[in-house]
């Protein structure tokens, strides 16, 4: 997870940046980032206007970034407790 949020993270600094190919080879690491992704997105959707497709537009990298913050809690906590994943 610690490699997704990261990951996540950085696009959020510079969406153009390259990042590592060698990690997406990383066993359950394109899983991990389907979800996590999917939590964020939702999360930031909240605090921007909820007709936007593109929340990011609205939100500062500030306000992304504890998006993110929120949405790996989640992500862990139901990883950690076995509720399914949506």
């Amino acid at each position: 997870m610690p490699d997704v949020k990261e990951y996540i993270s950085e696009m959020i600094d510079d969406p153009e940046a390259i990042y590592d190919p060698e990690i997406w080879d990383t066993p359950g690491f394109t899983l991990v980032l389907s979800w996590l992704a999917k939590k964020w997105n939702e999360r930031c959707r909240k605090l921007a206007h909820r007709r936007s497709k593109n929340p990011e537009q609205y939100l500062t990298k500030e306000q992304q970034k504890a998006c993110l913050d929120a949405a790996a809690a989640e992500l862990i906590r139901e990883i950690t407790q076995g509720r399914p994943l949506h």
